[in-house]
């Protein structure tokens, strides 16, 4: 398989045993399971500074033991509970805060959209189907490559961050850490 690679070069590929490429355009397919590999890498990557955060915040000796295995939901909705409640951090970073969970939360949503909706294709393109509680059918919308590869920055960009954002904030409480 040869496709465009990152800088503009081509790259080639094997594509691994048992991996579909769906839709006439093969290249285009590999396209879009890479990026939809890069979501998933970002997410797991974001999930752990999620983690880490928590970990900071809650402050606690068995912090790590309540984190492990929580998702992203949990994890960003506890960090957005424990920072409103932590006097010892001005209000200017809690904002700051607030504002990196939020767009943490909806890069997560668009990743669940691609993880979770069912993929399908037409001959335009893939489309992500959705079904809604209580409704027989599910609404189908065309996907552009560009959706994804927006959301595996988004996801990537919040974790930079959220790093950011702990050094300045949480390692100002340890010096000499």
């Amino acid at each position: 398989m040869t496709g465009e690679g990152t800088a503009g070069g081509l790259l080639s590929v094997d594509i691994p045993p048992g991996i579909q490429l769906h839709g006439v355009d093969q290249v285009a397919g590999a396209q879009f399971l890479l990026a939809l590999g890069a979501v998933v890498r970002a997410s797991s990557h974001l999930e752990f500074v999620l983690r880490s955060v928590f970990c900071e915040l809650e402050d606690g000796p068995n912090a790590a033991v309540v984190a492990t295995g929580q998702g992203a939901d949990w994890l960003l909705g506890m960090n957005a509970a424990l920072a409103k409640h932590r006097t010892n951090i001005p209000n200017d970073d809690r904002d700051q805060l607030g504002a990196l969970l939020s767009r943490a939360r909806s890069a997560t949503q668009d990743r669940n959209r691609f993880v979770h909706d069912v993929w399908g294709g037409s001959p335009d393109g893939p489309l992500l189907g959705r079904s809604q509680r209580r409704i027989a059918s599910m609404t189908n919308r065309p996907l552009a490559l560009a959706e994804v590869v927006v959301t595996a920055h988004a996801l990537h960009s919040c974790s930079t961050d959220l790093v950011d954002w702990a050094t300045h904030v949480l390692s100002s409480r340890h010096p000499g850490q």
